[in-house]
């Protein structure tokens, strides 16, 4: 009976290996047994017994310590104190097929082993580790393996003729576990049966685009994201989570306009979240800021709860003339490999461009207090004991005086501080020109010595400032959206007013014009004035109007009457800030028209009462001019009765009589003159108050 061998390598002798090696492999493969021969007269591995071999291979002490290692506790594949473990599998690999007594194929030319190890591997969640610790349990426990059958099988097979050990005595050719990972699924596969569809589709290959030859609005997309900053909510007085709701341009990559709701806790412990409402709004905002181009516009939306219905989208097409297009972005859902149905999961692929720019929104904001942290795990420690004090310090801050409320600092911000920062960030963003932002242009910008922002080249004035630098850099957003625009300008189109209107059908409220002519809103405590555009838009003082608000962005309001037909669009009045001269001169110029309107309204109203007392005047100069003078009586002074009785003085004389009708008759006719007169003095102080407002 043969002796059982231990994981025996190629059966070549080692003349004939020495005949297939190189003359550098042979040369150093001799050296290296030269070299083990040596330490094992010597007992140790010093450096005097390994400078020949050091010499003639060039190879230092620590790999040829590393050589003797591998001689000394032998390989996978060869005992130790085997010559050929000297031999480096790299370079000469093609020797490295194992040949026993009978031939054994490679693991990855058993179809059936493969096929049992990528399921293995896919029932494992986590790692291929523990796929592999399973299959080596099961291979010495005596299971049979697909493709090799027991160990005693293989061993039969591969070994016949010796003695079966009473255990396994090792593994297969092949079934190291760096070389199963190679035949394990690949990553994507694992996402596939690991987390799904959804994670699998972020690993394929992506569609490379270009917005080098896109239109400003051509493209627009909205989208959601969850600040990492918490704020406090005056109203419930707890500090709460921020969701923004974030309107974007593809071609200019410029935010358009954003949405804020606070993810205040609800009676039943759920938070609340962004509302088709909240799409409403927004989408409304965009299309009376902006209106619609006239190569039109295509709005990519989600199909989440944040959106529009599919009738809202039809009707917002047909006003437009279908020059607006509202596609919805396809939710990624199907089949896990086991025939389960996948929950839908939102396409980020298809707004691409947005979800990248909202990691510059993060790090825009990440000096804010209340920080979250980018995940729960890295969230601050101190976060909670923050939010407490915060909402103590403003319980405590609602008992004194109302003036002295706003002077109360918190270690969090308030959501109208919030908006502060993320106007003035929105702002800095789309102004930006240190970017790398696909497709746009290097462009000529200048600035006076000594300022901060570099201006368009086309913005240097005609006469040349003393002092100025040029330079090229890549343009802002609003630089590239201003490009853009310029060779469609007057040829967009205004969304209707009434359809506008609609979309804030949810925040409207009935209010009744003042008596200046203008609407009085109040929200949020605080006070907004709006005014008509234009004289022909005047309302009646008094009269109950219908007005549509977006909660957010209040520099408008849409005015409709009682039966729903949309009046005009007001705009905000602003308030006039101390010091501010063109605000002013623009306030005045306001009230001055204004009291030119209500005088002209004024005069036009009392024009019949105005022609009767003409009228009369007229008949009675007719009436008194038809009677001589000479037939005329005589005229008595009206005076009332005194202490003297009924004793009246005695008429004048002719003379006097005379006298008294030639001022009478001067009097009527200096009458228009002196009317015209009081006329250009008032016509004279209005124009001295223009021209003084104008010096302002």
């Amino acid at each position: 009976m043969k002796a059982l061998i231990h994981r025996t390598g190629p059966a070549a002798e080692l003349d004939h290996l020495e005949n297939r090696l190189r003359p550098d492999e042979n040369a150093q493969w001799l050296a290296l047994r030269r070299m083990v021969a040596a330490v094992e007269r010597a007992g140790c591995a010093s450096s005097e017994v390994l400078a020949p071999t050091r010499e003639e291979t060039g190879l230092d002490d620590q790999t040829l310590r590393r050589w003797w290692r591998r001689y000394k506790n032998g390989t996978d594949k060869f005992p130790a104190g085997d010559v050929r473990t000297l031999l480096d599998t790299r370079r000469v690999a093609a020797l490295w097929s194992r040949q026993a007594d009978a031939a054994e194929p490679a693991p990855k030319d058993v179809p059936a082993f493969v096929a049992d190890w990528r399921a293995r591997v896919l029932r494992h969640n986590r790692s291929i580790a523990a796929a592999y610790r399973e299959l080596v349990r099961e291979w010495q426990r005596g299971d049979k393996v697909p493709g090799y059958g027991t160990w005693v099988d293989w061993f039969t097979r591969t070994h016949g003729g010796h003695i079966i050990p009473a255990r396994c005595p090792s593994l297969p050719l092949g079934w190291s576990e760096r070389n199963l990972y190679h035949l394990a699924p690949s990553r994507i596969e694992l996402l596939v049966a690991r987390q799904g569809i959804a994670a699998a589709r972020e690993k394929t290959p992506h569609v490379i685009g270009t917005r080098r030859d896109a239109r400003f609005l051509e493209f627009v997309s909205f989208d959601d994201i969850r600040l990492d900053v918490r704020v406090l909510c005056p109203v419930t007085r707890k500090v709460c989570d921020v969701w923004l709701l974030i309107a974007y341009d593809y071609a200019c990559a410029l935010h358009l306009g954003y949405g804020l709701r606070l993810a205040l806790k609800r009676k039943d412990g759920t938070h609340e979240h962004l509302t088709r409402d909240d799409m409403h709004q927004i989408f409304a905002h965009v299309l009376w800021r902006y209106g619609v181009p006239p190569y039109g516009m295509t709005a990519t939306l989600e199909n989440g709860t944040a959106t529009i219905s599919k009738g809202t989208a039809r009707t917002l097409e047909l006003a437009t003339g279908d020059l607006l297009s509202i596609s919805y972005a396809q939710m990624i859902t199907g089949k896990s490999p086991v025939g389960y149905r996948e929950r839908a999961v939102g396409n980020s692929r298809a707004k691409a461009s947005l979800e990248a720019s909202n990691a510059l929104i993060h790090y825009e904001l990440d000096s804010l207090p209340a920080q979250t942290g980018q995940a729960y795990g890295v969230r601050p420690a101190d976060l909670k004991s923050r939010e407490d004090e915060a909402e103590q310090i403003w319980a405590v801050a609602q008992t004194l005086p109302e003036h002295l409320r706003g002077s109360v600092r918190l270690p969090v911000l308030t959501v109208d501080q919030l908006r502060d920062h993320l106007d003035e960030m929105f702002a800095r963003i789309a102004a930006r020109r240190n970017h790398s932002l696909e497709g746009f242009e290097s462009v000529p910008v200048w600035r006076t010595t000594g300022a901060q922002e570099w201006q368009p080249i086309h913005t240097l004035p005609e006469d040349l400032p003393e002092e100025y630098e040029t330079d090229t850099q890549r343009e802002s957003p609003l630089d590239r959206m201003r490009r853009l625009v310029a060779p469609y300008r007057g040829q967009w189109r205004a969304c209707p007013a009434h359809v506008l209107a609609g979309l804030l059908q949810d925040h409207q409220r009935a209010v009744r014009v003042k008596e200046s002519g203008e609407i009085l809103l109040r929200v949020r405590d605080r006070e907004y004035w709006y005014a008509p555009p234009s004289d022909e838009h005047r309302i009646k003082a008094g009269t109950e109007v219908i007005v549509h608000t977006d909660k957010l962005h209040l520099d408008h309001v849409f005015i409709m009457d009682a039966d729903g037909r949309v009046i005009g669009v007001w705009p905000q009045r602003e308030a006039v800030r101390r010091g501010d001269k063109t605000a002013l001169e623009a306030a005045l110029r306001y009230t001055g028209h204004a009291l030119k309107v209500a005088r002209a309204a004024a005069a036009e109203a009392a024009a019949p009462r105005r022609e009767e007392l003409e009228a009369m005047r007229a008949h009675n100069e007719a009436l008194l001019a038809s009677v001589p003078e000479a037939e005329r009586l005589p005229v008595r002074d009206n005076l009332e009765e005194d202490e003297r009785g009924a004793d009246l003085p005695v008429a004048p004389g002719i003379a006097g009589i005379q006298a008294a009708r030639r001022m009478q008759r001067q009097e009527r006719a200096a009458a228009p003159a002196r009317a015209r007169a009081q006329q250009d003095l008032v016509e004279a102080a209005e124009a001295a108050l223009d021209a003084k407002t104008h010096n302002l």
